[in-house]
């Protein structure tokens, strides 16, 4: 038998141990929480790696649970094929009959991994509490014994219930516990890690997803212990910015921020020179636009600076991957996960962009704000990416928590030039650890035809 495993990178990555001397897991959760997902990743996992798995359940219809799991990318036919998984439906007739049904199973073939999806049916079927407490205190609790191996028992957090949930689970080596939490109409999973018998439980609130080809995802917040500290170095672009930053690396984070009615393009000619020069990709999450029209912005501002529009879309397409999301249709929470998902998803990019986070800034409150950039930053630094959130200059205090949680800031600044009525551009500079700086119009300019020099030189004819 090959090491069991929950098949859910970060459960196994810090929880194994509890796998290891014949547990009994507990799968507890509301309705539609994704508990039958789990428990078949499980088993599915498992069979990947040459266990053997029995899915035993008393109400699932084979081809269809066959079929869902499937579309979350979960091959049960295929594993069955190979002898590796078993699905036995047991009508729900008495507790005698299902006992002897998942001995015969566990005698005739030898399973590494037993699932029992749900026990719920049967613990109604039973008239009393004392049946139910002897049925579980004589039969379950020295399953996984007999099995030598797992054993999953899925339960319906149904209040009538509660108490004999709560029987098992103080004998249970592992206790999960799925739970759909609906704020603003929007619908937010979070997993319960209660118990984790031999293993320090770092986090208890994890939130997930489920979705199609992927099955079960977690999204745990990392521990600044758990972040790389050097990630790949960046050159910056031209030659002021490097005089004044110096470097660049992944899991940095860039803060941008300009007035909400002056919006100069030149900080993404900046950013576009960066991706460039390092070979980088982007994940352009846009809030308030349509992909199309941020990269007309791209182009247009790289064709006033001397690139041909040919070739300002051919240097767009190759570097940037633009998504749109309503971030209005998303409590707070869901929306961090949703952002951690296209994150985590964008495997070829190197570097995220949140456009306009302003909009979002504005609807919550500042302590809730500042927990959630924190947390989505930490993650991109997880995931060694360079995170660059941009938005409009709301109020002082907004734009102190912006660049609280930033290693870089650009703050786009206009000058109105007394002797002619157009508005000149300045950048504020500042990166940690360093001293901030002011970029006048005359050198802004010079590093964007320098960005743009090079690209045309150096990269376009390559």
């Amino acid at each position: 038998m090959s090491d069991l495993v929950f098949g859910i990178e970060y459960l196994d990555n810090l929880y194994s141990r509890a796998l290891k001397l014949n547990p009994l897991i507990v799968i507890a959760g509301h309705p539609g929480s994704g508990k039958t997902t789990l428990a078949c990743t499980m088993c599915y996992a498992n069979t990947v790696k040459g266990n053997k798995c029995v899915y035993i359940t008393f109400y699932e219809d084979k081809e269809k649970l066959y079929d869902i799991m499937s579309g979350l990318g979960l091959d049960l036919r295929g594993a069955e094929s190979k002898g590796l998984f078993k699905f036995i439906k047991i009508p729900l007739s008495s507790s005698q009959l299902f006992g002897e049904t998942l001995m015969d199973s566990i005698n005739d073939y030898s399973p590494n991994i037993v699932v029992i999806d749900s026990m719920t049916p049967i613990l109604i079927y039973m008239k009393s509490h004392e049946e139910r407490r002897a049925f579980l205190q004589n039969f379950l609790y020295e399953l996984p014994n007999r099995v030598k191996g797992a054993v999953v028992l899925v339960y319906e957090a149904l209040n009538n219930y509660i108490e004999e949930l709560n029987d098992v689970s103080f004998v249970a080596d592992v206790v999960l516990y799925m739970r759909n939490v609906v704020e603003k109409n929007i619908l937010t999973r979070v997993m319960e890690i209660r118990k984790m018998r031999g293993c320090d439980i770092k986090l208890g609130e994890i939130p997930y997803s489920i979705s199609g080809g992927k099955g079960i995802e977690l999204y745990p917040k990392p521990f600044l212990e758990d972040i790389p500290s050097d990630s790949r170095e960046l050159k910056l672009p031209c030659k002021i910015l490097e005089r004044h930053l110096g470097h660049g690396h992944l899991g940095m984070s860039v803060y941008i921020t300009h007035y909400a009615d002056n919006r100069p393009l030149e900080p993404l000619l900046i950013l576009t020179g960066l991706l460039v020069l390092n070979d980088l990709k982007c994940l352009y999450i846009v809030y308030n636009q349509p992909p199309k029209s941020v990269k007309e912005q791209i182009i247009r501002v790289l064709k006033k600076y001397g690139m041909s529009e040919e070739n300002a879309e051919r240097v767009v397409d190759n570097h940037y991957t633009f998504i749109s999301i309503n971030p209005y249709l998303y409590s707070l929470e869901s929306l961090i996960i949703k952002l951690m998902s296209l994150s985590k998803d964008a495997f070829n990019s190197d570097v995220v962009v949140f456009n306009d986070v302003s909009l979002v800034g504005m609807v919550y409150n500042s302590s809730n704000y500042l927990r959630a950039i924190y947390d989505n930053i930490n993650y991109m630094r997880y995931l060694r990416k360079l995170t660059v959130r941009i938005g409009s200059y709301i109020d002082e205090e907004h734009y102190r928590l912006n660049s609280m949680v930033s290693d870089i800031i650009f703050k786009v600044i206009p000058d109105m030039k007394e002797s002619s009525a157009r508005c000149e551009l300045m950048i504020y500079l500042w990166r940690r650890g360093m001293e901030a700086a002011l970029l006048r119009s005359e050198e802004i300019q010079i590093c964007c035809e320098e960005i743009v020099r090079n690209i045309n030189d150096n990269f376009l004819k390559s």
